[in-house]
């Protein structure tokens, strides 16, 4: 019974859903049958997306790589980041250290390690079966492989100059060897172009997804490849990443108005051309609004994402074409011309050209325009040649606003409205075309014709810019159709409009991370940091050099350093290389450290402070726009504990970059020989690792070495004065201080700058290295104080020697120097304390006016002057480390001198010593001691302010906008647990 019960119940209930289905709407109908079909997909991530910058969901397996469809230009498939061929992997592996080997100029010994390796590359290109995702991926790394080793010369020799460098060609023609020649060209053979970097691979085939079920947008997508560690290069490439998928509607739209032209002038043909038309205005009105202004987006303290002096003096070099260059064993090894990749070996305007009707009246141009054209993919390039053979819009609305139907039938015949609105709506698309080139043309200003000085400088294509882009603008205001003023509405102007693209994101909450107590030194980190007049505060043995190690956990730490510019300037990419070598440092346990050599252990500290900065911070290097990034990301648990033991190895268990890690034992010295002291003076120092690889870091780096080379003279002075003390002798600590305030010179000299005021490229090489520096970049006031002092033991050693006053407690620069020994080597904090308040230099001068000391007037006079002179130049050297802020921050200059500089200032100009004056004032009469006395505060006033005019010609203007907020103190410097 029960039984019958629910069958009945069954029945009834499908009865009443087969008499809801058939009254349903069609539209639901289709709905449900999709969702059957198919199960949900799961949710995508919150990222902002446009209609006409999305990708699809899944690659098309078939068909050409570059069959032009709904993608527009861009490939069918995703880009392959690695070969898949082993034998060209070695490639994959040399593109990684493209920055670092440019910037040291070793490009091309790095390539003549992986010769055999290029040998069996060059072979299996030969043979292999055709792939065309492989042939691509093999085309864009010898691009990048081959350019860098052809411009490595050039780039290595140019400076941090802010004029115009040597951009278009070196001494001499370049030649690419044999090794990396044949396989290239026989690469760009088979794939029918031409071996040279092109737009394809730098832009087309250049990326991934960081979410691949994404959007192509700023957020989301990142380069593949790159020649130096800037964001400014990967936001320049992405940018047109963005423009080629935002126009991927306007492509498909300009296939279906392809076909619309194709017949009469009909009303159903003038309907279908204008519904093309109007997709063509919507898709291109958003690349032309809230694209292409990406290329000058601002984002906090990083200033422009791709600023103009780091496009012109550090990425057009590698960019450029060639005038001349030969392929070893290529082209009957004759010289052959080749541009650089340019924005016109895209197929968009082309195509937009063609398929309007916009002609180009000079036939020069022209001409190389065909010539870019070979660098297309041959499917771009069939494409193109298509709608350039096919009757053109312009034709077809020259036709229907005649009113030449070609039908005969007036039945058949659009309307007069229809006719008027088609005129209106192609006017608008060429008004957009336009629109591009216009904005096109003040990127050229800015980022070519501004940083030359020369209006005919040429592109990287090898074209006169300014000459190219004013004769396509006075070509696309020719294309124009007349007659539709009547039909066309009201138009805003596209140059006013801002850009939403970017979405805006707030940062996580900063904190400072928990201080761990520093340990006791040991004797061994004394063998190597010990601090005497010969080494200074430099190590006592030359840093280890792991280049020749074969160690594992050595190279891969090392690899991991190396990668750092290459893998940091995009989201993600770095953290991906530490995570997948996270579990091998779990060897780097105590057992592990405590066999290490001490030099060993330190150059492991340096670069894992390296690497864990990196992937802390890289988020906010790379300018990520998307929230939640500014702060720094939780290490590995393994890397974290290596960086743990190895710090408590050496006595510094605080886990956070310092003054040793990136200056003092940040270098190898090839050149020192024979005594490790003459060395340390004289020699020629490389660094091991950096951030960005460009050669504004590099020299910043190494000046704050050079510095750091003159204190072994300072620290003898100190030591041959403390002895003196020691033994209560006056004439020694008299000339203790003499030497003293020489080397105190010295090290001011050593602040080498280029003359002049501050260059652009120190102003912006500090807004992409504070961010490695600090979470979030810090503030300002965080930076002024790392610039002026540091962790460095130089200056509070001279301070606390001298007994100078102290600057007043709300000083950050005070705090930051009493901060500072926390992360100083055991054997420079040791120095510290024994340098107490109550045995320096200007108690014991003070005492020697004492009964029981009294010194005669001469001596004392002596000491005195020299004490003075010391002071003097101590405030010299805080002069020129002021200084140094105003050249990389010039926008806190003012603050900073004011605010901080200027305790500093005043507490030397308050400590001068006047024990004479004041010993020949208590001998004398009654006005002798008011003379004396109005002489005093006379010289005492003199002296401050010509101290003050030092301050003030040292300082530095600038046109770029900072952001200052209140100091959080050095210990927003650490890495989070």
């Amino acid at each position: 019974m029960a039984a019958a019960m629910i069958a009945v119940g069954v029945a009834l209930l499908l009865v009443v859903v087969a008499v809801a289905w058939a009254c349903a709407p069609s539209k639901l109908k289709r709905r449900a049958r999709a969702l059957l079909a198919s199960p949900p997909s799961p949710p995508r991530p919150p990222l902002r997306r446009h209609a006409s910058s999305s990708y699809l969901d899944k690659d098309s397996a078939r068909g050409s790589l570059w069959d032009v469809g709904s993608r527009g230009f861009l490939p069918a498939r995703a880009p392959r980041a690695v070969p898949r061929s082993a034998s060209l992997v070695p490639l994959h592996e040399l593109s990684l250290q493209i920055p670092c080997a440019c910037v040291e100029g070793s490009m091309r010994p790095l390539v003549a390690t992986y010769g055999d390796d290029l040998w069996v590359a060059a072979a299996w290109l030969k043979d292999m079966p055709y792939d065309e995702d492989e042939l691509e991926c093999a085309h864009a790394l010898y691009s990048y492989v081959c350019c860098a080793f052809c411009r490595v010369d050039a780039v290595a020799s140019h400076g941090g100059s802010d004029g115009p460098g040597p951009v278009a060609s070196t001494p001499g023609v370049p030649v690419v060897p044999a090794m990396l020649a044949r396989g290239f060209c026989e690469c760009a053979r088979r794939l029918g172009r031409r071996p040279m970097l092109d737009y394809c691979g730098c832009v087309l085939y250049n990326w991934e997804l960081v979410d691949a079920s994404g959007p192509i947008s700023t957020e989301n997508a990142r380069m593949l490849r790159r020649f130096t560690g800037l964001v400014d290069e990967e936001w320049f490439f992405k940018t047109h990443l963005v423009i080629e998928a935002a126009a991927g509607p306007a492509v498909r739209a300009v296939a279906s108005g392809r076909r619309a032209c194709a017949g009469a002038v009909t009303r159903s043909s003038v309907a279908r051309l204008t519904e093309a038309l109007v997709r063509v205005e919507a898709c291109f009105g958003h690349v032309v609004r809230d694209c292409l202004p990406l290329m000058f987006e601002r984002l906090g303290t990083h200033g422009a994402l791709c600023d103009y002096y780091f496009f012109y003096e550090r990425l057009r070099p590698f960019i450029s074409g060639f005038d001349a260059v030969v392929f070893d064993g290529e082209f009957s090894n004759e010289a052959v011309t080749l541009p650089g990749p340019s924005g016109a070996m895209s197929t968009l305007l082309p195509v937009l050209d063609a398929f309007l009707g916009v002609s180009n009246s000079n036939a020069t141009l022209q001409k190389l325009l065909d010539d870019f054209a070979r660098s297309m993919p041959e499917a771009h390039r069939r494409f193109l040649r298509s709608v350039q053979s096919d009757r053109t819009a312009r034709t077809f609305v020259l036709e229907a606003r005649d009113g030449d139907t070609r039908t005969g039938d007036p039945a058949d015949d659009a309307s007069e409205g229809a006719k008027r609105e088609l005129v209106a709506r192609y006017n608008r698309c060429v008004d957009l075309v336009l629109d591009f080139r216009w904005r096109h043309l003040q990127m050229v200003k800015k980022y070519v014709l501004e940083p030359s000085g020369n209006h005919n400088a040429a592109g990287t294509g090898g074209t006169s810019a300014f000459e190219y882009l004013h004769e396509h603008i006075h070509d696309t205001e020719a294309a124009k159709v007349g007659g539709s003023e009547s039909a066309a509405p009201a138009r805003r102007s596209l140059l006013s409009t801002g850009c939403p693209f970017l979405a805006r994101g707030g940062g996580a909450a900063r904190g400072p991370c928990p201080f761990a107590g520093a340990a006791a030194p040991t004797d061994e980190s004394a063998a190597l940091w010990a601090v005497d007049g010969d080494h200074g505060f430099l190590p006592r043995s030359p840093p280890a050099d792991w280049r020749t190690s074969r160690e594992p956990l050595f190279l891969c730490v090392s690899r991991l350093a190396k990668a750092v510019p290459f893998a940091c300037a995009t989201r993600g990419t770095f953290r991906s290389l530490v995570d997948a070598d996270a579990p091998k440092f779990a060897a780097i346990d105590r057992n592990y450290v405590a066999g290490l050599r001490l030099v060993d252990a330190e150059r492991l500290r340096s670069l894992l402070a390296f690497v864990a900065a990196a992937y802390a911070r890289c988020d906010g290097a790379a300018a990520s726009p998307r929230p939640g990034t500014l702060g720094d990301r939780r290490l590995p648990a393994d890397v974290y504990a290596a960086l743990g033991h190895v710090s408590e190895r050496l006595g510094r268990p605080r886990k956070k970059m310092c003054y040793a890690d990136c200056v003092l034992y940040n270098w190898t010295d090839e050149s020192a020989a024979g005594h490790w002291a003459e060395g340390t003076r004289g020699g020629a120092p490389s660094l091991v690792a950096r951030f960005l690889a460009v050669s504004e870091e590099d020299a910043f780096w190494k000046l704050l070495l050079s510095v750091e080379r003159t204190s072994p003279r300072i620290v003898a002075a100190i030591l041959r004065g403390r002895e003196a003390m020691r033994l209560r002798a006056a004439d020694g600590l008299g000339a203790a201080l003499g030497d003293l305030r020489a080397a105190l010179r010295a090290a001011s000299e050593a602040h080498v700058f280029r003359p002049g005021p501050a260059g652009r490229g120190e102003r912006v090489v500090m807004r992409r290295l504070r961010h490695f520096l600090f979470p979030a970049g810090g503030t300002d006031a965080d930076l002024a104080a790392f610039l002026y002092t540091g962790d460095s033991a130089l200056l509070p050693a001279c301070w606390k020697f001298l007994g100078a006053p102290r600057a007043p407690p709300g000083s950050d620069l005070q705090a930051t120097r009493d901060a500072a020994r926390r992360t100083m080597p055991g054997p420079h904090r040791d120095f510290l304390d024994a340098l107490d308040a109550k045995t320096s230099a200007r108690s014991f001068v003070l005492g020697l006016t004492s009964e029981d000391r009294r010194a005669p007037v001469h001596t004392l006079a002596v000491v005195e002057a020299e004490y003075n002179g010391c002071l003097d130049e101590l405030g010299r050297y805080c002069s020129r480390r002021s200084q140094l802020v105003c050249r990389y921050l010039p926008n806190y200059a003012a603050d900073f001198r004011k605010h901080e500089f200027d305790h500093d200032r005043r507490a030397l100009i308050s400590g001068r010593l006047n024990v004479v004056l004041r010993h020949r004032l208590a001998q004398g009469s009654g006005d002798e001691l008011d003379e004396e006395a109005a002489a005093l505060d006379a010289a005492v006033e003199k002296a401050a302010a010509v101290q003050k005019g030092r301050s003030r010609a040292d300082s530095c203007a600038s046109d770029e906008s900072s952001v200052v907020t209140a100091s959080p103190r050095a210990e927003y410097r650490g890495l989070p647990k």
